[in-house]
């Protein structure tokens, strides 16, 4: 009822994305400061030449920097997939408007321009999103609630592949969403006019659907 195509709003050639920078928790980490500069330039080359990393190269970087807790290189991955992966695309100057929305984007200087405050949550998220051609899904795993709340309002959801590290991952949603490994990627995946079947992808993920699957459980261990 909330996530839905609003005919009234007009969508525009943008892309946006929201949620939270992960900017204070990466400051916040317990390493050196040049030592966790290092780790994360190191590791942003990787991205922006050939993609997210897998579990076994994490697991490399881990222990060649002999980190204390595995926790920390996590910080470092999230601010990449999305702080650092957010600056990338923007220098790209994609022929797009970009947004940002949530907390923490007004504390970083390149990005606090594209900055747009904070939403309510629900109604107000929909609107943003009926608003733009695509939506920015950038983390660890392919189907986060954004994925579904953007594409049920009719915004194409860009998803930073992470396919190989999601073992929960369905490949009968590939055709629902844009999958991009660099940011280079975007410059040709945005220029595509392919059709998009947010249908599968909405209807599997509805509260119908959920609810019937949870009376099929309870009915089959009675």
């Amino acid at each position: 009822d909330i996530y839905k195509h609003r005919k009234k709003i007009k969508r525009k050639d943008k892309i946006v994305f929201i949620g939270s920078s992960y900017k204070a928790s990466f400051d916040a980490l317990p390493i050196p400061r040049g030592i966790k500069l290092k780790i994360l330039y190191e590791l942003l080359e990787v991205y922006i030449r050939k993609g997210p990393l897998s579990s076994q190269r994490k697991d490399e970087f881990f222990m060649k920097y002999q980190l204390s807790e595995r926790i920390h290189l996590g910080h470092i991955i999230n601010y990449i997939e999305r702080d650092m992966m957010i600056k990338e695309i923007i220098k790209l100057n994609l022929d797009l408007d970009f947004e940002l929305y949530g907390y923490g984007w007004d504390k970083d200087t390149k990005l606090k321009s594209y900055n747009k405050g904070v939403l309510k949550y629900g109604k107000d998220i929909s609107k943003v999103y009926n608003s733009a051609k695509y939506a920015l899904v950038s983390g660890g795993y392919v189907m986060q609630q954004r994925t579904l709340e953007s594409s049920s309002s009719g915004s194409i959801p860009v998803v930073l592949d992470v396919r190989h590290n999601d073992p929960e991952h369905n490949k009968k949603f590939d055709k629902s969403m844009i999958f991009f490994n660099t940011p280079k990627d975007l410059i040709k995946l945005l220029k595509k006019t392919d059709n998009y079947d947010f249908n599968s992808l909405v209807n599997s993920h509805s509260y119908l659907t959920f609810s019937k699957k949870m009376l099929s459980i309870v009915e089959k261990n009675r």
